[in-house]
């Protein structure tokens, strides 16, 4: 009866240790698909429109930035605090050019993260 208990017991926790074990990079996680969501409605909504687009959205508590894709002036959208991995989102994919002026107000207004600064920091055209 003794074995049978260590067995029992030990199944339990290979179980629990097989669900509860490493959440690899958070992509399946259900906030980050949320985030992902906002932006997928954000992109879908101005998809084909063209003119011009709102700087800024707040959706559900979350502030989208729009840049103008550098390949074709789509708008991108980008989550300016993402709560969960990954830390930096855009969608859709596609080089843009912001300038470091924007980048310091965004900055000095706490808008956006430390990730999402060094992000659009690897977007601002030398001089």
């Amino acid at each position: 009866m003794r074995r049978r208990v260590g067995t029992v017991g030990a199944l339990a926790l290979a179980a629990g240790l097989a669900c509860c074990g490493n959440p690899g990079d958070a992509r399946e996680s259900a906030g980050d698909k949320r985030e992902w969501a906002l932006l997928q409605t954000a992109e879908l909504e101005v998809r084909n429109h063209r003119g011009p687009v709102e700087k800024f959205r707040n959706v559900d508590g979350y502030e989208l930035m729009s840049v103008s894709r550098q390949e074709d002036g789509r708008t991108i959208w980008i989550l300016l605090r993402p709560a969960h991995a990954p830390f930096y989102k855009q969608l859709p994919d596609g080089n843009y050019w912001i300038e470091e002026e924007e980048i310091q107000w965004l900055a000095g207004q706490g808008r956006i993260s430390a990730t999402v600064e060094a992000a659009l920091r690897s977007h601002v055209r030398a001089r």
